[in-house]
């Protein structure tokens, strides 16, 4: 029987009490590995690993190997989409970034890509509120429907602090996208 692999997050180490002194991205997998973890989550914002600093083929490489010197595995890439946030931007500005995060997943053989709402979660009035919810599910299903072709699966962790968190909105934004390859990531701490 095969058991479970425990992987930690390494944006745990680039926000809150870390945002104004952030783990280098060396450190937090070098501490996951002294601490007797599976693997990592990339955090995909930037000093952490970032499509832009991972173009191509050789720097992925580098990356891997690190890694795997570590014994460590990677469990998914939570992608930086502040500059282009799903509910906010028109689906080609939002696919242009999805694609070269799954781009960079490919070359680091990660098979799931983490996305969340981005926005905060304020009041809208009901035509903002339907806007938003279409052009989100829009370009999640949009993503879900290109992630499949790279064998990838995207994830939406839903968190209190952005917008669409009751149980409720979770649900329906599910049943909206509608497609296999997006699921839902519940993360415990939250």
């Amino acid at each position: 029987m095969e058991t479970s692999k425990i992987a930690i997050g390494s944006w745990a180490f680039s926000f809150g009490p870390f945002e104004n002194n952030p783990w280098s991205f060396e450190d937090v997998a070098k501490y996951a590995s002294e601490n007797g973890y599976d693997g990592i989550e990339i955090n995909g914002f930037k000093p952490h690993p970032h499509p832009d600093d991972y173009g191509t083929d050789e720097k992925c490489a580098e990356l891997k190997k690190f890694l795997d010197d570590l014994d460590l595995g990677i469990s998914g890439f939570a992608a930086d989409f502040r500059e282009v946030p799903p509910a906010k931007v028109e689906k080609s500005e939002f696919m242009n970034e999805v694609k070269r995060c799954l781009d960079f997943c490919k070359r680091m053989e990660i098979n799931t890509l983490r996305v969340d709402t981005i926005s905060p979660p304020v009041k809208l009035s009901e035509e903002e509120y339907a806007a938003d919810f279409k052009r989100l599910t829009d370009n999640w299903r949009a993503a879900a429907d290109l992630a499949a072709q790279y064998d990838v699966t995207i994830v939406w962790e839903f968190e209190p602090g952005f917008w669409l968190n009751s149980p409720s909105e979770i649900v329906n934004a599910v049943k909206t996208v509608d497609h296999p390859n997006f699921k839902v990531l519940f993360d415990t701490s939250h």
